[in-house]
């Protein structure tokens, strides 16, 4: 009998280097593809064109998140530097349902998300809650949704990058049911490309076996909305504060 009531749902986001070429982004698609693996790739406006030209030569789907600048969501002229983005962005990838909000920088606008087909903004913290969310969510899922149609989602701890087994090790057998979101990639301007690729190789490794075992169901950022609502078998809360 297995010990877990219910798998956790696991969430990969990899950044991917502004200064990524062609070859870069194949090589981490293929390592993806190797472990059949849904990962959510986090791309800059720069390189979306680039990216965008990559995945659509592949065989296997892959969703892109677009990564956020802080004047998008802050300062005087924020709505029209968002508007003016998510714009430029949709010509490149229609298909587009996903942004990342940079650091310490809280996430606004969420009417203009909505507007131009934003389902899932992921953020590294919530800022404090005035209202409840709309939607309940499953026990243990760090997420809400505060404007209709747009839910807002939180990576888990950075600091777990490098870490992954004793992280997971600690975490998944008391977290049965719930969501967690690994963001890997890169974070700094001095991350190569390289380092890059060995941190989502060794996060495949680890997520094989315990995907093999029932330990983890893997999905993309795109699909949360849908799980939430579609989640069989979690007790859903009456408060977001609960699961956040």
């Amino acid at each position: 009998m297995s010990f877990f009531l219910s798998p956790t749902t696991l969430v990969v986001c990899c950044t991917i280097a502004k200064t990524a070429n062609e070859s870069e982004i194949a090589e981490l698609c293929g390592i993806a593809n190797r472990y059949s693996l849904p990962v959510t790739w986090v791309i800059s406006p720069e390189n979306l064109s680039r990216a965008t030209a990559v995945f659509s030569g592949l065989s296997h789907q892959h969703q892109i998140a677009l990564a956020g600048f802080p004047d998008w969501f802050e300062g005087n002229h924020s709505r029209g530097l968002l508007r003016r983005a998510l714009s430029s962005a949709l010509s490149i990838h229609p298909l587009l349902e996903s942004i990342v909000v940079p650091p310490c920088t809280h996430l606004s606008h969420r009417d203009i998300l909505v507007e131009n087909g934003i389902s899932t903004a992921c953020v590294d913290s919530f800022e404090p809650q005035l209202r409840r969310s709309r939607r309940p969510v499953p026990e243990g899922w760090p997420c809400r949704s505060l404007f209709w149609g747009l839910w807002d989602v939180q990576f888990s701890s950075r600091q777990t990058i490098g870490s992954f087994g004793s992280w997971f090790g600690r975490s998944v057998p008391h977290q049965s049911g719930a969501l967690i979101v690994q963001n890997t990639g890169c974070f700094l301007a001095s991350d190569s490309m390289a380092v890059c690729q060995r941190r989502l190789e060794h996060l495949c490794r680890w997520i094989e076996h315990r995907v093999t075992t029932g330990r983890i169901r893997t999905a993309s950022l795109d699909k949360i909305p849908q799980l939430v609502l579609h989640s069989n078998g979690f007790t859903p809360t009456q408060s977001i504060l609960k699961a956040a």
